[in-house]
């Protein structure tokens, strides 16, 4: 898909080969995969190629892993938010930052929202880009399959964030992620230290990796604390080696401290002032479509955006939601297909009202509700992530709250 003219091409299959052959690559290297009988172009027997990749893919790139300061996050729960966080929280404050994950990859900036799987050829050339844009820290998400593709292989790591497990069909996710840890040798190691498995993380980082461990309890370096919730946010202490204080964020549910403090630390590390630090967090933006709440004027609710579609999602939303209420959860389901009953279910529930809509009655059921509920009260618009809401959805919801005003 990414090939160009007059390029080298590694094939795993002689249907690779023919293929690279036809969009004009120059010369194929394989492992014995190919006959040269059946092929015009040159092609290059590299015994343990796929071994080879990652120093291969490396030099040829001239190992941009060592350009710039580079943070891998880790972690069923929380990792897509604390790589936007550090993203953002660069790009914003010290300088051209990269993200490479499920949100997309590129210059923060300028993201390529479109999501890819990679090997250890792509991975390189994607840091070689972030380079050439003149990225000086990439924060990248680094899941399990990344480890043991061999991705990380040959990718210089300044930082390893370990942010919280989720339960996963292929078992412990930590066992799998203990790698990073050690043998991908980070200066720094940023750990959850609430979860077992956290504990179990930090205790077995490798020889050399100073560990900073953090949470919401007393027996942590860098400790957060939630002091009171409401529709517009929340107001939190921090205490670190490097200084405390107490700060408002416009983020929403708890889990999202979580989030904070993992960036807080990887971007200390990093080399950012804790100051400009602090400042980073008080002003920090949610992932898209994630509980992105867009707060009334006066007597208005807060209305909030995210992109839940599945039951699992919902649930996780409204609940996050309730710990802010102080008034009537209003859910929109802005979503349909085989869910939609399952969604009712949860949102049924969890909810003060359920509303359902479709693309042509989205407007009008919105603008009523927003004219309906009141100050303390918080209206949740679910699902909704594919498609042109997506892109538009915020700017129609903040709309609808000017003319309810």
């Amino acid at each position: 898909r990414d090939l160009q003219r007059d390029c080298a091409f590694v094939a795993r299959s002689a249907t690779d080969a023919r293929r690279a052959q036809e969009r004009g690559a120059l010369v194929v290297l394989h492992d014995k995969c190919v006959h040269p009988v059946n092929m015009r172009i040159p092609t290059v027997i590299v015994p343990g190629l796929a071994e080879l990749l990652p120093k291969l893919a490396a030099r040829f790139h001239h190992h941009p892993a060592d350009q710039m300061n580079l943070a891998a996050v880790a972690g069923g729960q929380g990792r897509t938010a604390t790589a936007w966080y550090i993203a953002q929280s660069w790009q914003r404050s010290q300088g051209t930052a990269g993200l490479i994950g499920r949100l997309g990859q590129g210059i923060f900036s300028s993201l390529d929202a479109v999501p890819r799987p990679f090997d250890a050829v792509s991975l390189q050339r994607c840091l070689a880009n972030c380079v050439a844009a003149g990225a000086e820290t990439a924060a990248l998400e680094a899941g399990p399959g990344l480890l043991e593709r061999g991705c990380l292989d040959e990718v210089a790591l300044d930082v390893a964030v370990y942010t919280g497990n989720a339960p996963s069909p292929l078992g412990n996710d930590t066992d799998r992620l203990q790698p990073l840890f050690d043998r991908h040798a980070p200066r720094f190691a940023v750990v959850n230290h609430d979860l077992a498995e956290g504990k179990r993380l930090a205790s077995r980082a490798g020889d050399g990796i100073q560990v900073l461990t953090f949470g919401r309890n007393g027996a942590t370096e860098l400790r957060g604390s939630i002091l009171s919730q409401d529709s517009g946010g929340m107001s939190i202490r921090i205490a670190s080696p490097w200084g405390g204080g107490e700060l408002r964020t416009a983020l929403l549910g708890a889990h999202s401290l979580d989030g904070l403090l993992a960036a807080a630390g990887a971007l200390v590390l990093m080399g950012m002032p804790w100051n400009r630090v602090m400042h980073q967090l008080e002003i920090m933006s949610p992932v898209p479509g994630r509980l992105a709440c867009i707060a009334g004027e006066g007597n208005r609710p807060a209305a909030v955006i995210d992109h839940a579609s599945t039951p699992q999602a919902l649930e996780h939303a409204l609940l996050a939601l309730r710990a802010h209420l102080h008034g009537r959860l209003y859910c929109i389901l802005n979503t349909g297909g085989v869910r939609r009953r399952a969604l009712a279910e949860v949102a049924s529930s969890l909810s003060d009202q359920v509303v359902s809509v479709t693309r042509s009655s989205r407007s009008m059921v919105l603008s009523r509700v927003l004219r309906e509920a009141r100050g303390h009260d918080i209206v949740l618009i679910a699902g909704g992530g594919r498609g042109e809401w997506s892109q538009r959805g915020e700017a129609e919801v903040r709309h609808l709250l000017e003319e309810a005003a």
